[in-house]
């Protein structure tokens, strides 16, 4: 299939996530969304007469059709192995949204299926692409850190109970997100495998070996199967400790912190707010105060961080350099939170 720019996707899957980047595409000239798809007419629909791109009901049809570059699979995480594998076969390229799988040995049989067919697959995990964290990233790479040995992070938010069948857009009504089976996780994976993507992104380290403890805690009017709480401890590759905690049935919407630490200095990140404190001057640094970093107005911007993982993506499909998430990067995210949950 020939190159070409901009790179005309389909959007396959029209449910909550959707808007996310359908809201967003129009900041990145590399793709655009050319065609909609859901098995449920009526929701590819709604989509077509809000955002005024053509519709199906057929993946099929998606697949046959040439001026379709690469497709966008935002559908249940039980199904994207099988939608993957079909849009492999049918040589489009995939940008898959996260996670990979609901469990690992679908991701794993994924990502050999599509080297063997010679197909090009990336995974979303756009908050790499957040503001805040590439300034994170920009500091840890300057070396301001030292070897880091201790990362903390944790996520205490509330879901409201009808967030399970509605998702947070309530646009569409679905059952698979309380399933273990059909989503693969709860809070630890739809939420916190951000986190440990990006903490990867941005450290180079990760997780070798893993514990932890999760559980569902609060009475749903609908039971869930999947987790509202977990937490974990993880050993890193350079002998580092890592603690990753998440809930989502906490009283309120409260915090969003990660910690990084190094033997050098500190970062954190508070609710996108960043500060770090050092021992020594670095990057233009002073030491022994803790500094907050100007990360602009909107430094915390995860929406418009889909836009650019999509301009990243179209880049990088242009030269012939790769994607910016690959199979194996969130492979290993998911095969971390399934530690925790002790699987």
């Amino acid at each position: 299939m020939e190159k070409k720019q901009p790179f005309d996707l389909a959007l396959v899957g029209c449910g909550d996530v959707a808007g996310s980047y359908l809201d967003n595409v129009g900041s990145a000239d590399s793709v655009r969304i050319t065609k909609l798809m859901d098995v449920n007419g009526e929701t590819a629909k709604t989509l077509s007469e809000k955002y005024g791109i053509p519709w199906t009901d057929s993946y099929e049809d998606v697949l046959r059709d040439e001026s379709i570059y690469g497709v966008i699979i935002s559908t249940p995480h039980n199904l994207h192995y099988p939608m993957v594998v079909q849009a492999a076969e049918a040589g489009k390229r995939i940008l898959c949204d996260k996670p990979i799988s609901s469990n690992v040995a679908d991701g794993a049989k994924m990502i050999e299926e599509c080297r063997r067919l010679g197909a090009s697959l990336s995974v979303n995990y756009a908050l790499r692409y957040v503001t805040c964290i590439l300034k994170m990233k920009e500091i840890i790479e300057a070396g301001c850190l030292g070897k880091i040995y201790y990362i903390k992070t944790e996520l205490l938010t509330r879901k409201y109970d009808g967030y399970w069948e509605k998702g947070w857009r309530k646009r569409v009504t679905t059952d698979w997100r309380r399933s273990m089976e059909k989503a693969g996780g709860g809070v630890l994976l739809m939420n916190s495998s951000h986190t440990l993507d990006w903490l990867h992104f941005i450290t180079g380290l990760k997780a070798v070996t893993t514990t932890g403890f999760s559980g569902t805690y609060k009475k749903y009017e609908k039971p869930i199967e999947v987790e509202d709480t977990a937490a974990g401890v993880m050993r890193l590759d350079n002998g580092g400790i890592m603690q990753v905690t998440a809930l989502s049935a906490f009283p309120v919407n409260y915090n969003d912190t990660t910690i990084i630490t190094g033997d050098r200095g500190v970062i954190e990140n508070i609710n996108g707010i960043v500060r770090i404190y050092l021992n020594e001057p670095c990057g233009g640094y002073k030491a022994s105060e803790w500094i907050n970093i100007d990360t602009g107005e909107n430094g915390n911007d995860h929406g418009t961080a889909y836009g650019r993982y999509l301009q990243k993506w179209g880049e990088m499909q242009a030269d012939g350099s790769g994607v910016p998430v690959t199979g194996e990067d969130a492979l290993y995210a998911l095969k971390v939170v399934k530690d925790v949950y002790g699987l």
